[in-house]
């Protein structure tokens, strides 16, 4: 069964998860495009369970949006552009849950 781009868009952003749970820099920037503007802190942060959770994923053409869940106190959004056969992460906003 071949791949679809919503499945292409997920591993993209299953990297970048995990980059996060482990706090590994490197990991998260591998799938995020040069000219993003994303602001990571470099201060390590202790989590002893980080539980994120993709809520949705859209995908139209070479464009896609990513909704995901930290921990149920912030929610992240995140835009890619699909270049070449790659996805990459073009930028994220996130909000407070209340």
């Amino acid at each position: 069964m071949p791949k679809t781009e919503y499945d292409n868009v997920k591993k993209t952003m299953e990297i970048y998860i995990e980059g996060s749970r482990r706090l590994d820099y490197d990991t998260m920037i591998s799938v995020v495009h040069p000219d993003a503007r994303l602001f990571l802190s470099e201060k390590q942060t202790y989590y002893k369970k980080t539980t994120i959770e993709i809520l949705s994923i859209e995908v139209e053409g070479k464009i896609a949006s990513v909704k995901l869940n930290y921990n149920n106190w912030y929610y992240d959004f995140h835009n890619l552009i699909k270049i070449g056969s790659d996805w990459k992460i073009v930028d994220k906003v996130s909000h407070k849950i209340e």
